[in-house]
């Protein structure tokens, strides 16, 4: 155990290089997520928005999040598997399966999105069938990326492999996040604002932790 508190578990043959590399990828993760959060502004819903710049930029930065989050929960299971026990494990598929229904999402919003704005602009308005109700998958993807955020940060602070601040941070952003903003809920968007950025610093920081370790 090193003065700061943290154990670094056993390394297996291979896996320092999967640690190390899925470090960045958990940073990226993060500030795009929280970028997608920025750009978005608390808007999802109309025709004109679908087929804006904005829009495309913003969901773009969702699909690369989901993306990174789907290599970094690889290394973050390869580094605290020796400790995790069960909690690990269920990080790790609530991990792989949360980031693949997200990236799946993203894949809709970035690059399709506009296509169905232009040619049934019906469907995305916010009366519209892709969310009164919403669509129950995006619901699921986004409550399990959320729920893999926090799973990493509740691993890290069970198992003492990473630092603690950042875990708190990341557990915290994934909570706000999840809190429902107008025309859903009554939360106010800057709370969610603040969510990202809890989301991202979480990242960032147990990425630099990963990295140091491998």
């Amino acid at each position: 155990m090193s003065g700061t508190g943290v154990t670094a578990p056993a390394a297996r043959p291979g896996t320092p290089q999967l640690i190390r590399w899925s470090a960045p990828c958990l940073a990226l993760a993060g500030i795009m997520f929280a970028t997608f959060l920025a750009l978005s502004n608390g808007q999802f819903t109309g025709a004109e928005f679908g087929l804006s710049m904005r829009h495309h930029l913003a969901h773009t930065a969702h699909f690369v999040s989901a993306m990174a989050m789907l290599f970094a929960v690889l290394g973050v299971y390869a580094h605290q598997r020796a400790h995790g026990g069960l909690l690990a494990f269920v990080m790790f598929v609530v991990g792989v399966v949360g980031s693949a229904l997200f990236v799946s999402t993203g894949v809709i919003t970035a690059f399709v999105w506009r296509t169905i704005s232009a040619h049934a602009p019906q469907l995305v308005e916010a009366h519209g069938a892709f969310f009164e109700p919403p669509l129950p998958i995006i619901f699921i993807a986004t409550v399990l990326y959320s729920l893999t955020a926090a799973l990493l940060g509740v691993t890290a602070l069970r198992t003492r492999t990473l630092p603690r601040g950042p875990a708190w941070l990341l557990i915290a952003g994934a909570g706000l996040v999840l809190l429902p903003p107008p025309p859903w809920g009554p939360v106010p968007y800057p709370v969610i604002d603040v969510g990202g950025v809890c989301f991202m610093l979480g990242c960032v920081g147990l990425a630099r932790g990963l990295w140091r370790s491998a």
